[in-house]
């Protein structure tokens, strides 16, 4: 018998490992009987070399294109050909992919099968189709500055149209056409050279495209309302590859639909037309305050910040209790700079009747040197972090001040970017109807965000932990859960967290998502559905 067992066992041949095997079993949707072919580098690397020589390099390479086969039933060969059709896209063998697969937030560790560099449309055109036939997911990219890897994909193809990012002025009409890969900085920085804006937000590493198709917010707000307010036409792909300009007369359900929730729903947009607006100057203020006043100062600033001028727009911002709470604000043109200057102290009159400040700073700057200004904080920041937030419909309570302040205490000397910011809306930000775009909180009265942010991964738990429990005991104080799509908030149910960003808009966002995108090609973790409710998967 034992003589038997070892023929046996001899003429048997047994992997050293089934894990391969056994994955690609549980996996796999397409099941395809591939030959070993020599035609390219993973064939001839991943399949055909020894094991005993095969490359460390290539190890990442081998599993994400195996991977990607086993689900998707897509070879390599397939896969490869990508690059025959578009002018740039970076595989996991491309010294580049390390740098591109990540977004501006370091804390999610995603590996996409590639990464197509869009450098004009027909890029954006091909890499849909390509996605489409062989039925892989797609995410598109702007600025990669999202909260969340929504614009990330596992084994997925990442559309990075970061290389088109051309801002073309039209001094006729005083409309900016701008390339979906454009950054806020740049953007700003041309604009500002001849006295144009369009009314966005500060963090200059932002992509204007993110930030528009989902809102924008910013110190134009009380004044020129979202970025997407000013927006006037839009070109998008579709998931059949047509390209299609949407605008107020032509194809205006889906151009609704864009303006507040426009990020990775209906298809991949490559071009964006704003109004322009002139301005010669703007007069800044910001008040240092100690932490132990910052009951006073917040209960009185939340007041009179969304109810001033229009031209007035403000926030609130406190770090941790060995940093001065700062309030900041930009006051547009009125008279003329002198004039301004001396108006801006009587509108600030409130907070300076509190006698409380440690130091304030009043300039009248260039548009270019306000941007430079505000931007100061949002470059070079630690590139872990996690956010919240909540829109404010009333004033708030002593006792949600007082949480804001305890958890903000809780915070040790060198937890220096951390932040609780409140801006100021009301203005004709409120005077828009709240089914006017798709972007639903006009009444709210206070945007806040909640920031977490460190230096290297293995801080990553009691950071979060701190803002899930300041979070949490937030949650009283805002019965209506309104959120910012812009802050993506992967910790809730998708239903929960479609119903926070669009409240009553969902439903019409489900029926423009069935006529332009039915067989949901565009989709992330809370994209809008095709089906009505109940939306019930979690992320």
């Amino acid at each position: 018998m034992t003589e038997n067992l070892l023929n046996d066992a001899l003429k048997t041949n047994l992997p050293r490992s089934n894990s391969h095997a056994a994955r690609k079993a549980v996996v796999s949707t397409i099941k395809k009987c591939s030959k070993c072919l020599n035609e390219n580098e993973i064939e001839c690397i991943c399949k055909q070399t020894n094991i005993l020589i095969r490359p460390a390099y290539f190890e990442e390479t081998c599993f994400i294109f195996s991977e990607t086969e086993n689900r998707f039933g897509v070879s390599s060969n397939e896969l490869l050909s990508l690059r025959d059709l578009v002018t740039e896209v970076i595989y996991p063998f491309n010294k580049e992919y390390d740098f591109y697969r990540l977004n501006y937030n370091h804390r999610f560790n995603i590996y996409p099968i590639a990464v197509v560099r869009a450098h004009k449309k027909s890029d954006v055109v091909a890499t849909i189709n390509f996605c489409v036939k062989y039925r892989l997911p797609i995410r598109a990219r702007g600025g990669a500055h999202a909260y969340q890897p929504a614009s990330l994909v596992n084994f997925g193809i990442v559309l990075d149209q970061r290389p088109r990012d051309n801002a073309t002025i039209d001094f006729v009409r005083n409309q900016v056409t701008i390339q979906t890969g454009a950054l806020l900085g740049p953007v700003a920085n041309k604009l500002s050279e001849h006295n144009f804006i369009i009314p966005t937000g500060t963090c200059v590493t932002n992509g204007v495209a993110g930030l528009t198709l989902g809102g924008g917010i910013g110190f134009y707000l009380r004044e020129y309302g979202l970025t997407m307010d000013q927006l006037v036409s839009a070109k998008i792909v579709l998931a059949n590859g047509s390209l299609i300009n949407t605008n107020s007369k032509s194809n205006s359900d889906l151009f609704w639909a864009l303006k507040g929730a426009g990020g990775g729903n209906f298809g991949v947009v490559t071009d964006l037309t704003f109004n322009l607006t002139k301005i010669g100057y703007v007069t800044i203020f910001t008040l240092y305050y100690n932490f132990i006043d910052a009951k006073a100062v917040l209960k009185t600033w939340q007041s009179f910040a969304p109810n001033t001028i229009t031209k007035l727009t403000s926030e609130f911002d406190i770090f941790n209790k060995y940093q001065p709470v700062i309030v900041t604000g930009q006051l547009l043109p009125v008279k003329n700079p002198k004039s301004d200057l001396k108006l801006l102290i009587k509108l600030i009159k409130p907070l300076l009747d509190l006698n409380l400040q440690t130091n304030l700073s009043i300039k009248t700057m260039s548009v270019k040197e306000s941007y430079e200004y505000f931007g100061q904080g949002s470059y070079a920041r630690p590139l872990f972090f996690y956010n919240k937030s909540d829109f404010n419909f009333d004033l708030l309570s002593d006792e949600a001040i007082d949480t804001i302040i305890y958890y903000m205490s809780l915070l040790n000397k060198s937890q220096t970017h951390h932040k609780t910011e409140i801006d100021a809306l009301g203005g004709n930000f409120s005077s828009i109807a709240s089914e006017a775009t798709a972007f639903p909180s006009r009444k709210a009265i206070h945007w806040l965000q909640y920031t977490s942010l460190w230096d290297t991964s293995d801080e990553q738990d009691p950071n979060i932990e701190w803002l899930q429990s300041y979070y949490n005991a937030m949650r009283p104080y805002f019965p209506l859960n309104r959120k910012y799509v812009n802050a993506l908030d992967y910790d809730s149910t998708r239903e929960s967290a479609l119903n926070s960003y669009y409240a009553d808009n969902l439903d019409n966002l489900i029926t423009i998502k069935q006529k332009y995108d039915p067989t949901d090609v565009f989709r992330f973790e809370q994209s809008i559905p095709v089906s009505q409710y109940p939306i019930n998967q979690k992320n």
